[in-house]
């Protein structure tokens, strides 16, 4: 069986994360990508983006169809809206189980959980000193700013976000008053070497659809290196670490 991923999207985390990474883990005799034009195949994984309805309907009698519509909707009334589209595919493939119940009316639906990526080797002893990391997209920040300006942190907080220069300030970014915050430029490389500095880490979910049915990657991330983590317990990835065992701090536990 040959699997097509695309369309390849290299500026977008999901592609990595749940295309390349899946391509290069299957590798070329099973696994090919795709930009533009779909190559010869038994599937086709539709990643983020899909084709129109025409050319959904022109590619079913031939394949296979499943689509990975990570952070595509913003609201239930958005994906009833595309269910002619969705019934296209023999299976949705969600990135959080609290998204599956939207898609079941329209087709077969199945979870992809992110795999471990970015973390840092186990420490032999727990730290007691270091930093509160935040780590994430910059279109994420807000929730979490909105709750630094509210709340008193017991450490410095370090933050890895895609910038779209050099270097920003705090301010710039939202923070107010005296908030001590380091901010730089994401990278795995950096990822990791401030996982293994930090004493903890921190995530403040917001409340938009997107925002409620994130996958816990971060958390797991954490736990995987031994860091402790805590998330606003009323958030949507929270309430699915709780579901698979995990006892979950809140960042009004510190």
């Amino acid at each position: 069986m040959k699997i097509a991923f695309g369309p390849q999207a290299d500026k977008f985390g999901s592609w990595k994360w749940i295309g390349q990474d899946l391509v290069d883990e299957l590798g070329p005799e099973r696994a090919a990508v795709f930009r533009y034009v779909i190559p010869p195949c038994d599937v086709v994984i539709f990643i983020k983006f899909k084709p129109s309805l025409p050319h959904l309907k022109a590619l079913k009698p031939s394949r296979k169809l499943v689509y990975c519509p990570v952070d595509i909707y913003g609201s239930a009334a958005e994906i009833d809206a595309d269910w002619e589209s969705l019934q296209q595919f023999d299976c949705i493939i969600c990135h959080a189980a609290s998204l599956q119940k939207y898609f079941s009316a329209y087709s077969r639906t199945a979870l992809l959980d992110h795999h471990v990526k970015f973390t840092a080797p186990l420490p032999t002893e727990r730290q007691i000193n270091g930093p509160i990391l935040w780590t994430g997209n910059a279109a994420n920040l807000p929730p979490l700013v909105g709750w630094c300006n509210t709340h008193q942190l017991p450490e410095e907080l370090w933050i890895l976000t895609n910038l779209d220069r050099e270097s920003v300030t705090s301010s710039e970014l939202g923070f107010r008053g005296n908030s001590r915050v380091r901010i730089e430029n994401w990278s795995p490389e950096k990822h990791r070497e401030w996982a293994g500095l930090a004493r903890l880490a921190l995530d403040i979910k917001g409340t938009d659809f997107r925002a409620r049915h994130k996958p816990p990657t971060k958390a797991f991330d954490c736990i995987a290196s031994g860091l402790p983590f805590a998330m606003n317990a009323d958030s949507g990835p929270a309430a699915e670490i709780a579901s698979r065992g995990f006892q979950l701090a809140t960042p009004d536990d510190w």
